[in-house]
Parts: structure tokens; sequence; C-alpha cells
């Protein structure tokens, strides 16, 4: 008699044959691998409700069946005890969380039909089992061995004093590290009673977690935050603490009790960052997704840029699963009543979103993920008050409108009549000079940085907002571009502008403060970029370039002080996560300012030429050097600088050296 093999639960559930794999063919071609599970017990029938179950001897092979000793917590933490701690619950979820269902999904077509009348509409209870809780209470116990919570918290307290928070979840750093510091106190030694209380509070968590988070649109901002409190801490709440410790750390150089050395302090930031991924996970396991959840997933992204770099695949993913919960939740589609209320906050995340895919998609040279024509509204218009505050929701409002401009340059690519793309140039240079106008004067940085007398926040403000328009210019002018390798003279005069800024803003960093733009992204993202272009023309020197107020010399000192700042180490570290990036492009442009002082110093007893050209000195097979054409839009990223490495003129061996002087 062959052997009856069970069905896992999505097989036995749709009543379709099972092969009885872990996990099954059927489950394998629908990408639920997850879901594949089989019951403890197949073959036994429940017991109907009511019926009286004999009682069982408690196994002692199994420790975590045996009943609990009684714990009694401080009533405010509203930790349960052994009389009202559910049985945790095993198996599937019976429907998952179905978030936004727009008009053309199932629930279209299947609306009209009636219902069961014990349906609902709500979600079911989530289940955690005995694993997962145990899982939980292992994290708190690695937390309490690798962090001092109380100087965490004073670490996290003492950067939002200066100024400064989380750009999008900013409202509830200070109650998630109060939260967190309450809740994680009561189990801080290695006692046997520690681990058991680190499993109750483990259970505790679990249970709020799966609570739904039903913030009505026109809830007040403050409403909403002010729900969160030790009696129902949760385990998005820890996660965004130690976000705001990831950034607290990277933005503090020294803080004694916890750090003194630049190791110590990525040592600790990378710490923070890994156990906000724990926390992250542990929320979406549930599968309960909410707002709560959303900032927890972008201060998250956020956190890995800052750690790995935006090249990074995993900060890419990141970025990915925060437009998905973007999506899910329909927050694409949701326009705003009240500034203050919670669909502002929705809207913040997405704008903050949408601008973060599109920098970062023109960063690495992908695609961006999210279609502006899904999405019912975007900022194109926004009317400003004379006398709006420089806050992160002004420059959240700024970077979204750079963003919508950046991408309908991005659209130029795709246009194959050049005169057709000119017009179209016009019209979106001629948008963004009106959105610039249109800003109140103090949002303006008009002066050099050193002139500016603002506090540091606002300074960092003016920078990401300057360097975020003239980024639309210098992509306009680069899609307009014949050959990206011969640069017109518009496009490098906004290149050095932009490094400029870029070089002044390393130079005085400390007079800086984080205003939702770090400076290493400003450097990557905006300085690299500017470099590139400037480094192509000159090795492409024509008649015209240097005739738009910033002559040659201007812009090799600020090349110069790009590589001197990178080689000391002035504000980034061999284990920083740009080093490696900046490091490659600081050496190909060593390599053309050697060549360019050379060139100088064999032309110092002789007549100036009027025009010199670097291509006097490359061997002649440069003519033949062309990586790049009309069709490619550069990112100047690792590649670009690895190609500009290549050219003839700076793989030769110099035949002279400099001149040196004797001391």
């Amino acid at each position: 008699m062959p052997v009856k093999l069970p069905a896992c639960e999505p097989c036995r559930t749709s009543k379709q044959a099972c092969d009885h794999a872990k996990p099954c063919s059927r489950c394998q071609e629908r990408g639920t691998l997850s879901a594949c599970l089989y019951r403890a017990r197949p073959f036994k029938k429940r017991r109907l409700e009511g019926a009286q179950e004999p009682p069982r001897a408690a196994s002692s092979a199994n420790p975590s069946l045996l009943p609990e000793t009684p714990v009694t917590l401080d009533a405010s933490l509203g930790i349960l005890t052994e009389a009202d701690t559910p049985e945790p619950s095993r198996g599937m979820r019976n429907y998952p969380n179905p978030g936004f269902l727009g008009s053309s999904s199932h629930t279209t077509f299947f609306e009209q039909l009636p219902r069961d009348t014990n349906d609902t509409g709500q979600l079911p209870d989530c289940s955690v089992d005995e694993e997962e809780i145990r899982m939980g209470a292992n994290l708190i116990d690695h937390i309490h061995k690798y962090f001092q919570i109380s100087s965490c918290v004073a670490l996290v307290q003492d950067w939002i004093a200066g100024g400064v928070n989380l750009a999008l979840a900013g409202p509830l750093v200070v109650t998630c590290a109060q939260v967190t510091e309450y809740v994680l106190s009561s189990c801080g030694t290695s006692s046997p009673a520690a681990s058991t209380l680190a499993r109750t509070i483990s259970q505790k968590l679990f249970r709020n977690s799966c609570h739904q988070l039903n913030a009505g649109d026109h809830q007040s901002i403050a409403e909403w935050c002010s729900v969160f409190g030790a009696h129902n801490a949760r385990w998005e709440m820890f996660g965004i603490f130690f976000a705001a410790l990831a950034a607290a750390t990277m933005q503090t150089p020294k803080f004694q009790p916890l750090y003194k050395s630049h190791q110590d302090q990525r040592d600790l930031q990378k710490l923070a960052v890994r156990f906000s991924d724990r926390c992250l996970d542990i929320s979406l396991a549930l599968d309960r997704l909410n707002d709560l959840q959303l900032l927890l997933q972008y201060e998250n992204w956020i956190s890995h840029s800052c750690l790995d770099g935006d090249q990074s695949y995993v900060s890419w993913r990141k970025l990915g699963d925060v437009i998905s919960s973007l999506y899910a939740l329909g927050y694409h589609e949701r326009a705003s009543a009240n500034f203050l209320s919670m669909v502002s906050l929705r809207e913040v995340a997405f704008a903050r979103t949408f601008s973060g895919d599109t920098n970062v998609s023109l960063f690495l040279g992908r695609p961006a993920r999210i279609d502006r024509k899904h999405c019912r509204w975007l900022p194109r218009q926004f009317h400003w008050s004379a006398d709006a505050a420089v806050d992160y929701a002004a420059e959240t409002q700024w970077s979204a409108i750079c963003a919508v401009l950046k991408g309908e340059a991005l659209d130029l690519f795709h246009e194959a009549d050049y005169t057709e793309k000119v017009k179209k140039a016009n019209l979106i240079r001629d948008e963004a000079n009106l959105q610039w106008s249109s800003l109140p004067p103090h949002f303006r940085l008009e002066t050099c940085l050193k002139d500016c007398h603002r506090t540091p926040k606002e300074r960092d403000f003016l920078v990401s907002t300057l360097l975020n328009h003239m980024h639309v210019h210098f992509l306009l002018h680069l899609q307009l571009q014949v050959r990206v390798n011969e640069p017109g003279p518009e496009l490098v005069s906004t290149s050095a502008r932009m490094l400029s800024l870029v070089i002044e803003s390393v130079l005085l960093k400390d007079t800086l403060a984080y205003s939702g733009t770090t400076l290493d992204w400003k450097v990557a993202y905006y300085g690299l970029a500017a470099a590139g272009i400037i480094c192509l023309s000159l090795l492409k020197q024509g008649p015209t370039l240097f005739d738009n107020g910033f002559s040659k010399a201007q812009m090799i000192q600020d090349l110069n002080v790009l590589v001197a700042v990178v080689d000391a180490g002035v504000w980034i570290h061999p284990i920083d996560a740009n080093y490696a990036l900046l490091s490659r492009a600081t050496l190909t442009i060593k390599s053309l300012l050697r060549r360019l002082l050379i060139k100088d110093a064999r032309q110092l007893p002789g007549p100036v030429e009027t025009n010199p050209s670097l291509s006097d000195l490359a061997a002649p097979s440069s003519a033949n050097w062309n990586l790049w054409d009309n069709q490619h839009l550069q990112d100047f990223e690792v590649d670009f600088w690895l190609n500009l490495a290549e050219h003839p003129f700076l793989t030769e061996t110099p035949t002279e050296s400099l001149p040196t002087t004797q001391v």
C-alpha cells in the first residue's frame, strides 16, 4: 500500500495536486516559495469547537511547550503576563495584505458580487510562531550585547539638538528613542531572568506590530505621532531609532562614550544599520503594510545609501522596496487637502522617493522605476510663500520639482529630430528658470558660500537647492551635445560652476549641516559629473570653451583641490562607501593635470600659443579614440573614469618631468 503524503497548504486549500516537494513545483511556478508550508499533523482531524480536550502532560523534550513563570513588569510597558499572553499560532496567513487596489484590479470585476455574511472585510490576525518570538528575543539580547542604549540615545538627542533630523521620519525619532531605551532597560542583565524577560518583550512587540495602523487622511501628523508610546512599542519604532542612530553616527565625527576613531565610528554605523535591517525584516514578515513601516523602509534605504553607496545592489534594492510600498499603499494617486495632515506626510514620502529614484537612476545610468504617467499628482507647479521656512519639507518640494524637470530632460534622448529636441529643451530651460525665480529670495544662494551668514542647516539647504537647479541645465546641455567627448561652451560653463560650488562646500564643510543631502552625495553626484565634463573639455580645447566667466586656471584649481581633499582624507576615508569611486576618478584627474603642467612648462621659454591643444602630446592613435557618441548619455560613474583613463594622452608616460625647485 503506497504511503500517503501530505500536500502543502496552497495546494490543499485550492484542491490541486501537489508533488510533495519542499517547495513544490506549483509554488515555484507561482513564485510563492515562502507560502509553501506543510502542516505538522496533516492527517489529524480538527476538534470541533466546544469539545473537551483531555489534559496532556508537558513534554520535557520540548522546553518551549512548558509553561513559563509569570513575569511582572511595569504596567506602563504593557507587557503581557502568563495569564493574558496569547498562544503563538502556527500556519500560513489566510489572506495576504491587499494594500491599495486600483481600477484595473480584480476588485473592479468582483465588487458587485454578494459577499459572504461572515466576511467582515478585515484582515485576519497575523500568525507569529514560537521560532519568530525566539528570534526576536535573540535580537533584543544582541542589542544589549553590542550597544550602550543610554549612550546611543544621548548621541541621537545631541544630533537632533544641532537642528538636524531624519528627513522623513523626523517627527518620530525622539519618541522612538525614548521608547527603545525604556523598553530595553528592563532586560539589561545577562541573568536567566533577563532571557525570559527578553522573550516576553518580544511577544509584546510582535503583538503590537500585528495591529493595524489606520491613520485617517485628515488626521494631523502630531495626533498620529502621539499614539506611539511605551504601551504600544513596535518593531518599526526600534528600526527607526537605529536608522536615526546610524545617521547621527555618520554626521558626528567624535562621541567619546561610543567611539573615538573613524574606524569605531564606521563600525557603530554599520551595526546600527544591521539592527535596523533586522527590525525591518520582522515588520515585513508580518504583512502589515502601514505608514510607519513606509517611514522605516525609506530611512533604512537612506542608511544603506550612506553606508554602502548608491552604486551597491543592496541600496538599489532597498529603493525598489520603498517604491513598491508606495504603489501598494496607493500614495501615487492621492492628493493633499491639509498641509499638516497625514496625506501631507505621505506626499512628502512619495516626493522624496520620486526625486531619489530620479537622481540615483541618473547617477547609475539605469531607468527610473517611478513612471510619471502613472502618478496623478506631481509637484510641477508650487506657489511658495514669502515667509516659507527653510526646512526638510521645502527641500523635498524643490528636489521633486527639479526631478520632474530632469525626467523631461532625459526624455529628449528619444527625440530623433534635433530641431524639435532644441525646441523642447528651450521650453524645459524656461520652465526651470521660472521655477528658480519663483523661489523666495532667502531660498536662493546668490553670493559665495563664505559670504552667506545663515545657520549651518540653511547654508546646506541653499547649496543643495542651487546644485539641483544647475543640474537641470547640465542635463539639458548634455542632451544637446552632438558628441559627448566634445562638450560645448554652455555645458563647460555650467559644469565649472557646479564643481566650484561643490569644492567650496567641501572646504567649508564644518559650516554645513545635513539638510537632506549628504556631502558625499554632493561630491559623487554633482561634483564628479562636472569634473568629467571639464576633463573632456581640457582634452578637446577650443577657442570659445573658456569665455563664459570661468577661466581655465580656475577649473584646473578646482580639479586640484578635488584631488587634494580625496588624497588627504579631508572628509572621506578608504573605508567609506564612495572612496573607491572618487579615488579612481582622482587618479585620472591627476594624470590629466600632470600632462597640463608639463605642457605649460615646455611652453615657458618660447612664445605663448593662443589656443594650445593637448592633442599635440597624444599619440597618433588618439584620433581614433571615441568611446562616446551622441547616442549615449554618460553617468560619470566608475566606467566613465575607466574609459577616460584609456585615452592615449593620459596613458603615455611623460618623457620629461616637471621642473623642481630646490629648497
